[in-house]
């Protein structure tokens, strides 16, 4: 399959990390991924190519979860102070 984006375990800084993300959650769906990087200590590598539709599905349920968790505590919180 043609991939479209490398991504390097080993060598992800934090805020190429946080963009990454980001563009994944924010633009992706339609794209083929080449993850690889180290196994542990070892001088194993590994090698994972994916469609990024699954792991952006997986990130929109995890958002949609943390935003639905915070709005409960905003709400309780509302409750106590002003109650």
């Amino acid at each position: 399959p043609h991939v479209d984006e490398h991504v390097d375990i080993a060598n992800v800084g934090l805020i190429e990390g946080m963009t990454g993300a980001l563009d994944t959650l924010l633009f992706g769906g339609e794209r083929m991924l080449r993850v690889f990087g180290p196994v542990g200590d070892s001088d194993k590598e590994f090698e994972l190519i994916m469609p990024d539709y699954s792991l952006r599905n997986a990130m929109l349920i995890y958002s949609r979860n943390v935003a639905f968790v915070s709005l409960l505590i905003s709400l309780f919180t509302a409750m106590l102070v002003y109650a």
